[in-house]
């Protein structure tokens, strides 16, 4: 995102890295709290895909730097714990080409339009290092919620309805199933359009 960009040769590198600097993070907040009233938060989203290395700029000044499509859309991924409440979001290329993806704590997010990408993008949610509270609860209700959103992705708005508000009951702070709850309600008010694909489509200025 803003801060950091960082690159590796293997996905689940990538993905101890993530779940490591969230460790590391964890650990500096017992002291910033002491002075301050609430602790730091990042966001961490990861892409695999193709990427072009060089330098850019001028003979005063040069820096090395990444480009590339893929570049863009981890950027994007990584946007996108804000509005769902999450550590880390990772794509589903990522996800799939993990070697040991039993290894980590995942579950299934959503199928999300980026700005620029008309195709959708399917995004995991890794929550190998949320408190040991929190992984339980998303553990007890990771049925309730991937069952959700098979049916929300078939329209079946009010099933969906109902895992999502299971969810918030056991998880209330979870605002990828709030999300889920209120397009639930605004879908049974206002049906999609026929051509509806299940994605929600966000518009990064």
């Amino acid at each position: 995102g803003d801060a950091i960009m960082a690159l590796f040769e293997c996905p689940d590198d990538a993905m101890n890295a993530s779940v490591e600097m969230l460790h590391a993070l964890e650990e500096y907040n017992v002291e910033h709290q002491k002075m301050h009233d609430k602790p730091l938060s990042i966001g961490l989203g990861l892409h695999k895909g193709r990427v072009r290395l060089g330098t850019i700029g001028e003979s005063g000044r040069m820096d090395g730097t990444v480009i590339s499509d893929s570049v863009n859309l981890a950027s994007r991924i990584e946007g996108l714990t804000k509005f769902y409440g999450v550590q880390c979001l990772v794509s589903e290329t990522i996800y799939q080409s993990l070697s040991k993806p039993d290894l980590y704590l995942i579950r299934y997010m959503d199928k999300v339009k980026v700005k620029g990408k008309q195709v959708p993008v399917r995004i995991y949610e890794n929550f190998s290092a949320n408190p040991p509270q929190i992984q339980e609860r998303k553990r007890k209700t990771l049925g309730s919620f991937e069952e959700g959103t098979l049916l929300f992705a078939k329209g079946q708005f009010v099933e969906a309805q109902a895992l999502f508000q299971q969810v918030l009951e056991v998880l209330p702070e979870d605002k990828a199933a709030e999300s889920y709850v209120q397009r639930c309600e605004r879908y049974l008010e206002k049906p999609p359009p026929a051509n509806w694909d299940g994605a929600l489509d966000f518009d990064f200025k």
